[in-house]
C-alpha cells in the first residue's frame, strides 16, 4: 500500500519519499550504518519502475534459506513415575542427596561415560537448554532403543562399562523399569545399568548394577508448559542477508551497509 501511495505521489508532485523507496535508509541514518556513506546506485529498492533507482530489487515474499536444519534445544521436564512412552522426549536426572545432576550425551564421541551438570529441581520440574541432554524413546521387540540429539543410538559391549554412540543397527535395546522411591532401573539387553557414579560425577553402565550407584530418575517433556520445546533453525548455505532479513541474490554488488551471513554480521565498505 505504501509502495503504491508513493508511486502515486510522485506521477502527481514529481517527488519521492525516500524511505518508502529505501526501507533499510533508516538503518544509515538512525541505525547501524550511519558510519557508511549511503549510495542510492547500489542499495535495496522497491521503486522497480523508476529507471533513477537502481539495484536490488527486494522480493515481495520471504526466501527461505537453502537445507534449513531444525534442531529441538531442551525445554520443560516433569519427573515421571510412569512407564516410558515410545516417541516421547526424556532427561536423565540424578539425587545425589545435595543436589541434583542431569546426563549430557557426547557429542563426537563413539563412546564413554555419560557427564553430567547441576540442574535446579522445581517442584519435580526442570528446565533444560542444552538439546545433548534430552533423549527419545524408540519402540523396540523387548524393550526401546534410546537415541541422543546426534541421532545417535545407546550401544554396550558387554566388557565395558562406558556407553556406545552408535547407529541404530549397532544399537542394544533397554528396557526402562520404575522403582517405588521414584528412580528408574533402566538395563541394557547385555544386563549392564545406567547408574550415577558419585565418585567421577558420570553415569555409567555396570554389570552388575553397583552397590553404590544411584539410579536415575526419569522426566519426560512438558508440552502442555507456556514454552515447550525451543527450536532454532540453523543453515549451511553462504546466503547473506540485509538488516531487514531480505535475502541479497548471489551475484550482487552488495552496497555498503551491514550484513548478515551464516548468522554473524560483516560490514561492506
Amino acid at each position: 500500500m505504501e509502495i503504491k501511495r508513493n508511486e502515486a505521489v510522485y506521477k502527481i508532485q514529481n517527488n519521492r519519499n525516500l524511505f518508502i523507496d529505501y526501507p533499510n535508509l533508516a538503518e544509515y541514518v538512525w541505525g547501524d550504518s550511519m558510519d557508511v556513506e549511503f549510495n542510492p546506485y547500489r542499495s535495496i529498492t522497491t521503486a522497480s519502475d523508476d529507471a533513477r533507482y537502481t539495484g536490488v530489487i527486494a522480493p515481495e515474499d520471504p526466501v527461505t534459506p537453502d537445507n534449513p536444519v531444525v534442531t529441538p534445544q531442551g525445554g520443560t521436564f516433569v519427573k515421571t513415575t510412569s512407564a516410558p512412552v515410545a516417541g516421547k522426549r526424556y532427561v536423565l536426572v540424578a539425587n545425589t542427596g545435595s543436589n541434583f545432576v542431569i546426563a549430557s550425551t557426547l557429542k563426537g564421541k563413539s563412546f564413554g561415560y555419560l557427564p553430567t551438570k547441576g540442574i535446579t529441581d522445581n517442584n519435580e520440574k526442570v528446565n533444560v537448554a542444552d538439546d545433548q541432554s534430552v533423549l527419545t524413546l524408540e519402540q523396540g521387540t523387548t524393550g526401546f532403543y534410546i537415541k541422543d540429539a546426534n541421532d545417535k543410538y545407546f550401544g554396550q559391549e558387554d566388557k565395558y562399562k562406558t556407553v556406545q554412540f552408535v547407529t541404530k543397527d549397532k544399537a542394544v535395546e533397554w528396557t526402562l523399569e520404575p522403582k517405588a522411591d521414584g528412580t528408574f532401573t533402566i538395563t541394557s539387553s547385555t544386563g549392564h545399568v545406567l547408574q550415577y557414579d558419585t565418585k567421577y560425577k558420570t553415569f555409567g553402565a555396570y554389570k552388575p548394577a553397583s552397590a553404590n550407584g544411584i539410579y536415575p530418575m526419569l522426566y519426560v517433556e512438558d508440552t502442555t508448559a507456556g514454552i515447550g520445546t525451543i527450536w532454532t533453525v540453523t543453515t549451511t548455505d553462504e546466503a547473506v542477508y540485509n538488516l531487514q532479513g531480505v535475502r541479497m541474490p548471489a551475484d550482487a554488488q552488495l552496497a555498503p551497509g551491514i550484513y548478515i551471513r551464516g548468522g554473524k554480521k560483516f560490514i561492506v565498505r
